[in-house]
């Protein structure tokens, strides 16, 4: 009988978690544990983490103050490439290698199966068509409960913006627990073994894809036409958008980089999805932004001959 009770006692969390719904959990006391411990009393991120994870009693919750912490102390920056844990701390910044080892280092200590991802990132129009040669970025995945799960810790932590050469530090959800069918529009990797989701994913259609933002995935958007992202057009020819979405929208326009215009077209409902066309009157190439409620969404670049 003391043996059966500590058996149901050992797998007691991954019964009642498995259930939980760990990616709308309320993780607000993991949260305020991970914004109000500073790096400065502590040596060296095992410390860090022993201290983070005696504050919370699940897998999730520790998964969660551990990427917490990191997205609020390390910043991104060329300055450090380094993946050694203790000193991405030290230094408080790193590239995105050097926060998915920090990461899988403390997770390593607290008992969670982490993994480091390595592959190919879209972030700007430019992009767009662009030949995969060498990999320019990392990631993680997770295993909680017997299930893999996807996280972009240097995305999570804020934002650079190529052009200006300048960080924003701010937090962002959607790389946390990321939905797979939103991630690996952004994110590409050879080793199939690491895509950890029921997703096919195909390099040349990676290449071709167009741009997506992050209102794509707040707005719930699907079905999206054109797929690629590279559109080829003739003079007077009229480009045709389409979109679905749960989502009320407010306002649709156009940006072009060159134009350095907005445009606002006339936005139809057609067999229950949301529709507008575009017709070009000039020879161009030019990188085309959909703003949807006044949030960048989609990209494309655009070739009329």
């Amino acid at each position: 009988m003391r043996q059966l009770l500590i058996f149901l006692f050992s797998i007691l969390p991954v019964c009642c978690f498995a259930q939980v719904d760990i990616k709308v959990f309320d993780y607000r006391v993991a949260d305020s544990v991970a914004l109000n411990l500073t790096k400065i009393k502590y040596e060296s991120f095992t410390s860090i983490t022993d201290v983070l994870i005696s504050k919370v009693s699940t897998d999730h919750e520790k998964f969660r103050v551990i990427f917490r912490w990191i997205s609020d102390t390390i910043r991104y920056s060329y300055s450090n490439r380094t993946t050694k844990p203790d000193l991405v701390i030290k230094k408080g910044c790193a590239v995105c290698a050097g926060y998915a080892y920090l990461l899988k280092a403390m997770c390593d200590r607290a008992g969670i199966e982490c993994v480091v991802v390595s592959g190919y990132a879209k972030t700007l129009p430019t992009d767009i068509g662009k030949q995969l040669t060498e990999t320019d970025h990392a990631w993680n995945a997770v295993k909680l409960y017997g299930k893999w799960y996807l996280a972009d810790l240097t995305w999570a932590s804020g934002y650079y913006d190529r052009v200006k050469k300048k960080y924003t530090k701010k937090f962002n959800e959607c790389y946390f627990l990321a939905d797979p069918n939103f991630f690996y529009k952004k994110h590409y990797t050879a080793n199939k073994e690491m895509v950890f989701a029921n997703i096919k994913l195909n390099r040349k259609a990676f290449v071709h894809l167009p741009i997506y933002y992050n209102a794509y995935e707040a707005l719930l958007i699907k079905d999206l036409y054109p797929i690629k992202g590279d559109i080829k057009l003739k003079l007077k020819d009229s480009l045709e958008i389409s979109f679905d979405t749960p989502r009320v929208i407010s306002s649709v326009h156009l940006k072009f980089k060159r134009k350095k215009t907005y445009f606002e077209p006339t936005l139809c409902i057609e067999d229950h999805k949301y529709v507008f066309r575009y017709k070009f009157d000039k020879v161009t190439k030019d990188f085309m932004t959909i703003y949807i409620n006044g949030e960048a969404t989609v990209a494309y670049t655009i070739w009329v001959k």
